[in-house]
C-alpha cells in the first residue's frame, strides 16, 4: 500500500463484522491503517476491536438520522473508505455517495434497486435464461390455488419466501404442500410480524444441494470468485433434506464441475442484472444457488454490495484472501490479479461455526478417525 488509510466498517461487533476486520488486517501493507467501526447495537459494538467505535441509529428504522451520523463520522475521522455491511445501510447511504467525501466500493444504485427485491431479481434472471426457480408474486390469498397449479410440483412441495430486502436468516421462509398451508403461514406473518400479503412470493421447490457464491468485480471485470456448500443450517436442518434456513452451522469446500457450474450461473446472474440496469458490475456480490430437480444450480437471491456473515469462509479457504483483494481494489491500489478467477478449494474441508467457539476448519481425515461403537 502506498498510503496509510482510514477505513470505516459498519455492523462492527456483529455477525461477519469481526471476522472481516480480522481478515482485512491479514492483508499486506495495512499495519498502520486506522479502522473505524459502528453499529446500532451497543452490546455488539462493545466487542468490536476497531480502533474507534461509534454508536449509530438504525439505517432501517431511522434512515435520515443514520445518514447524518455516518457523514459526521466520515468527516470527523477523515475516512478514506466506507464499507457498509447491511442491505439497509447500502440503500440509505447510496443517494449520498457523492456527498460523503470518501471512497466506497459499491455496485451502481440502478443494480441495487433492481435486485434487492427477490421477485424483481427473479424477473431479470428469467428474462436472461439464467437458471432460477419458477416464481409467482402473491397478490391475493384467494388466488393461491391458481398459483400452485401453474408451478412445477417437486417432492409434493412449494417454497414460500418474503421477497423484500432488509432482513436475513430466511426470514418468513418455509415450504408448504397446499394452498391452505400457504394461506395459514402468510396470515400468521401478516398478523404477528406486520408484513403484507404482497411481500410474499411462492416458488418451485428446489430439492438439492445449496451453494453460496461470492464474486468480486472491478469496473465490469470479474476478478475473483469463490464457492462453498451449505451442509447444515445454523438453526438445524439439511438444505438437501427439506431443511429451511440461511446461514450454515456446517459448510464444506466444494470443487469439480458442480462448483464451476454454480459460479458460472452466479456470474451470469450478476451480469444479467448489470445488463438490465445498463451498468457495469462493481464491488461484491453474494449469491445463493440451489440444485433443482435436474441438478442444475438455480440462483435464488443476491446480497448485492455487501459481504455475508460467512465471509470468513470465503477469506480462509482457497488460495486467495477475498478480503485483501476487496480492500486493494476498493482503494485503487495495485495488486496482481489472481492467477485464476475461480478460486476453488479442492481440499475437502468442513467448516464448523458456533456461537461460543471460533470457526473450525476440519479435514475429512479428522472425521474418518472418529470411532463408532456398536450398541
Amino acid at each position: 500500500m502506498k498510503h496509510n488509510y482510514c477505513v470505516y466498517l459498519t455492523c462492527m461487533g456483529g455477525y461477519g463484522g469481526l471476522s472481516l476486520l480480522q481478515d482485512f488486517r491479514k492483508a499486506k501493507g495495512v499495519n498502520n491503517f486506522k479502522w473505524i467501526g459502528s453499529h446500532n447495537d451497543l452490546h455488539m459494538l462493545a466487542r468490536s476491536d476497531a480502533d474507534t467505535n461509534y454508536f449509530v441509529p438504525s439505517a432501517m428504522k431511522n434512515t435520515t438520522e443514520y445518514v447524518t451520523a455516518t457523514i459526521k463520522i466520515i468527516e470527523k475521522e477523515k475516512v478514506d473508505l466506507f464499507i457498509p455491511k447491511s442491505d439497509a445501510e447500502i440503500v440509505a447511504i447510496h443517494p449520498y455517495i457523492d456527498k460523503i467525501g470518501c471512497r466506497t466500493f459499491l455496485p451502481n444504485y440502478l443494480e441495487i434497486n433492481a435486485t434487492q427485491d427477490k421477485y424483481d431479481f427473479y424477473t431479470i434472471l428469467k428474462g436472461s435464461d439464467v437458471p432460477a426457480p419458477e416464481t409467482i408474486h402473491i397478490l391475493k390469498l384467494g388466488e393461491l390455488d391458481d398459483y400452485i397449479k401453474i408451478l412445477p410440483k417437486v417432492d409434493d412441495r412449494y417454497w414460500l419466501r418474503i421477497k423484500t430486502a432488509g432482513t436475513a436468516g430466511a426470514y418468513g421462509a418455509t415450504w408448504i404442500k397446499s394452498a391452505r398451508e400457504a394461506k395459514d403461514w402468510i396470515e400468521k406473518w401478516v398478523q404477528n410480524e406486520g408484513v403484507k400479503i404482497s411481500d410474499f412470493i411462492i416458488s418451485e421447490y428446489l430439492p438439492g444441494r445449496l451453494f453460496e457464491c461470492i464474486l468480486l468485480y472491478k469496473n465490469g471485470l470479474l476478478k475473483l470468485a469463490k464457492v462453498y456448500e451449505n451442509i447444515k443450517f445454523a438453526t438445524g436442518g439439511d438444505p438437501a433434506d427439506f431443511g429451511i434456513g440461511s446461514t450454515p452451522g456446517v459448510a464444506k469446500t466444494v470443487s469439480g464441475s458442480i462448483a464451476i457450474k454454480a459460479l458460472d450461473n452466479a456470474a451470469r446472474a450478476v451480469e444479467s442484472a448489470a445488463q438490465f440496469s445498463q451498468t457495469k458490475p462493481n464491488g461484491v456480490y453474494h449469491l445463493s444457488a440451489k440444485l433443482n430437480k435436474d441438478d442444475i444450480p438455480s440462483v435464488t437471491e443476491v446480497n448485492i454490495g455487501r459481504t455475508p456473515s460467512t465471509v470468513a469462509i470465503f477469506n480462509r479457504t482457497g488460495k486467495y484472501n477475498f478480503a485483501e483483494y476487496f480492500l486493494y481494489y476498493a482503494l485503487d491500489e495495485f495488486i496482481p490479479d489472481p492467477d485464476e478467477v475461480y478460486d476453488i478449494d479442492d481440499g475437502n474441508k468442513y467448516i464448523i461455526r458456533s456461537l461460543d467457539y471460533p470457526m473450525s476448519f476440519i479435514n475429512q481425515d479428522c472425521i474418518d478417525k472418529i470411532k463408532i461403537i456398536k450398541y
